[in-house]
């Protein structure tokens, strides 16, 4: 659409997002044109004319070969003025668009994630840079070898790059869009045909996110698999379960969480890729500066949702905003806004009552053209049921100044009290914040908090599960892997691996309860880590451990195809028959690799990790304890109790995910744990699959030398 304005500007109706506007003047043209990328649809905008994916053919320029998700997006035109070349973030590359003819001519692949390119003044060169570069092993997780990298963590460790790329002839220049489409998996984009025959199988998944453990940390003393145990913190005593999953239902050793930390994985794990707003964001929270902007990363706008109205004629916290609450007359409400800054295009909260042209219809969001935003919004629009577990939820109502996180604050009185037993104590626990979740949300569920055990998380899915059934999509959040709020964490689980411990038994009993079940014929499991961030990986910074359970899982193999966070939202959505959100994980491949056409419906049973039944821990957190039947670990003795914990993590703050410094809490939990065991080197990334039977008696024979460490491994008890 085109406004003139007294026959000297004009105005552009662009879309929703435009993330780059250039003035450039045509010379001898007598006007100017603005090339602008908006991140979340990938339109463009030459000589006045708006290039948007999924226009109608002869009325724009199609500039990418895929769908919505494109971010990253500057233009620049070339000495000649003939040619427009246009970075494309999500296709690394950068687009050829030819501005007479106004057609594409190409793509020309680049590093990762490109974010501006220059032209050479003759036109023989393009300068691109990239925002980001591959990270490479992580074994220290703190301060790196190289002084140039502050620290060996996933963020500090992906450099930019500078490209100079010689400009292609149009030959060459057809090729290198083949290689663009190769390197995006647009072969993907078909029928794949185990998921054919799983999605006439599977009517249920339950999608878990749990918090930031690399591969080695956990998984790196299995008997199997390419780990490394001797940067492994939590083995198989501590954490039973999952080395069990992994060995009964297929051992990925060469999964990767796409995210590099909680800020940017939340949206990996939601919704396949992150907007421009979050990669312009956490890249300053999280790098070698670290805390310079708000987290906004899970559906918060400055830390305030914007999800609920500002009045209500009962005002709460299920209400109406926090602002209101601290501010009854409302005026704050200016601060967030209506629209959650880094929500993906296709969400209810992208851009609130408006569609893809900015019009005031909500209805095209769910209809058959309808694309876009989260898992859970697909899903939706296919007419799944869907019940959230503590995703998205406001976090700010778990702030207390109480020493005990069960009694009311008098002075936060917006302040939501942890109890064990919150729907028969009618206690509701979690404000959603996306709008689609807020009717499908357990409210009795609580969010991220340290504070609470995953055993109370996983009793109250149960209870929620017995009552109202088990929906086609579950989101389920256990975050007691994060660690944190030692000094105030109730039912004794006041160490990190009294954590990680309650953590591993929820996991296991969820799987417990669901292949016990009849929905056990009929459901699929995922569970990964939001990222790896916390811990060292001999791999890569991003590696980590992933699970997919079901009765189609090949059980115990080790799979080493490589697979990410979008590989399992894929995996996901084809089970399901609901759509691809965007350009990523419709071109990734489904997991096909870890499943059989040939089910095995043997159940799983839980094992109690030993140091749940022991002091410090609360008796009546695992009745089970006191079972002669139950599978139970060997206690491991802790090198330090609660107060060294306590006194050491004093000055973190975990009241929400990863506002802390990582690096010195990463070298406080080696510490704790490992005791006197040398900080890990810089290790080569060597495959550790072969000769596992050696590599294991080396590293016991290693522990038993080092008295000061608590880490051993472990038989059952009984």
């Amino acid at each position: 659409m085109k406004t003139k304005l007294n026959s000297i500007f004009t105005l552009l109706a662009l879309g929703l997002a435009p993330s780059v506007a250039m003035t450039q003047g045509l010379h001898g043209s007598g006007h100017t044109t603005l090339p602008v990328g908006n991140y979340s649809d990938g339109s463009i905008l030459p000589s006045g004319q708006v290039i948007t994916p999924t226009a109608a053919p002869g009325s724009t320029t199609q500039v990418l070969s895929t769908d919505y998700g494109q971010t990253g997006m500057q233009t620049q035109r070339s000495s000649d003025e003939r040619t427009l070349y246009v970075t494309l973030g999500f296709e690394n590359a950068v687009a050829v668009v030819d501005l007479f003819s106004g057609s594409v001519e190409g793509r020309i692949p680049t590093g990762w994630y490109p974010t501006s390119v220059s032209v050479k003044p003759d036109g023989s060169k393009l300068y691109v840079c990239t925002f980001k570069g591959n990270d490479g092993p992580n074994p220290t997780n703190g301060p790196a070898a190289n002084a140039t990298f502050l620290q060996a963590r996933p963020w500090p460790l992906s450099k930019a790059q500078l490209n100079i790329i010689p400009v292609p002839h149009r030959e060459v220049l057809e090729k290198l869009s083949d290689r663009v489409d190769d390197n995006n998996g647009i072969s993907n984009r078909r029928p794949d045909p185990m998921m054919t025959f799983l999605h006439k199988k599977i009517d249920h998944v339950i999608y878990i996110v749990k918090e930031n453990k690399t591969y080695d940390q956990v998984l790196g003393d299995l008997p199997s698999g390419n780990g490394d145990p001797s940067l492994t913190e939590f083995p198989q005593a501590g954490t039973p379960n999952h080395h069990s999953l992994a060995m009964t239902f297929g051992l990925l050793d060469n999964f990767y969480d796409s995210g590099m930390v909680s800020g940017d994985g939340w949206g990996w794990s939601t919704y396949a890729q992150t907007t421009d707003y979050n990669e312009e964001t956490i890249a300053v929270n999280y790098g070698n500066g670290g805390n310079g902007v708000t987290y906004d990363a899970e559906g918060t706008t400055r830390l305030i949702g914007e999800g609920l109205p500002d009045f209500a004629p009962d005002p709460s916290q299920f209400t109406v905003r926090l602002t209101t609450l601290l501010d009854p007359t409302g005026s704050s409400s200016i601060l967030p806004g209506a629209k959650d800054v880094n929500a993906p295009f296709g969400s209810t909260s992208f851009a609130p009552n408006s569609d893809r042209d900015g019009d005031q219809d909500a209805d095209e969001r769910s209809g058959a053209e309808a694309v876009g935003g989260h898992l859970w919004d697909s899903a939706l629009r296919a007419n799944k049921t869907v019940r959230n577990y503590g995703f998205f939820v406001d976090q700010a109502y778990y702030v207390t100044t109480q020493k005990d996180p069960t009694k009311p604050d008098p002075v936060l009185k917006v302040y939501l009290p942890i109890s064990p037993t919150p729907f028969a104590s009618n206690l509701p626990q979690a404000v959603p914040l996306e709008p689609e979740l807020r009717d499908k949300t357990d409210l009795f569920f609580r969010g991220f908090d340290q504070n609470n055990p995953d055993t109370y998380l996983y009793n109250e899915w149960l209870r929620d599960v017995t009552v109202n059934g088990l929906p086609n999509l579950t989101l389920l959040r256990l975050p007691h892997d994060h660690f944190g709020s030692e000094s105030t964490a109730i039912a004794g689980l006041n160490t990190p691996s009294l954590q990680m411990a309650d953590n591993d038994y929820a996991i296991g009993k969820v799987v417990e309860f669901v292949s016990h079940s009849p929905y056990w014929r009929n459901t699929a499991i995922f569970i990964l880590e939001d990222d790896a961030q916390s811990g060292g990986d001999h791999v890569d910074a991003h590696r980590s451990f992933g699970y997919v359970i079901s009765p189609y899982s090949k059980r115990g193999v080790t799979i080493s195809t490589n697979y990410d966070t979008v590989n399992v939202l894929r995996t996901i959505e084809d089970l399901l028959g609901i759509d691809h959100l965007n350009q990523s994980d419709a071109n990734a491949a489904p997991m096909a690799d870890v499943f059989t056409h040939t089910p095995n419906f043997t159940p799983y049973s839980a094992i109690i990790p030993g140091n749940l039944c022991a002091p410090p821990v609360d008796p009546n957190l695992v009745p089970a304890c006191n079972s002669p039947s139950a599978k139970i670990t060997k206690r491991v003795p802790e090198l330090h109790d609660a107060g060294w914990w306590a006194e050491n993590l004093k000055s973190f703050n975990f009241h929400d995910a990863d506002r802390l410094d990582t690096e010195a809490f990463n070298r406080i939990l080696w510490k704790g744990i490992m005791g006197d065991a040398p900080y890990p080197t810089v290790r080569s990334g060597v495959d550790m699959r072969k000769n596992r039977v050696n590599l294991l008696k080396r590293w016991e024979a290693s522990k038993k030398s080092q008295p000061g460490s608590a880490v051993a491994m472990a038989t059952p008890a009984h």
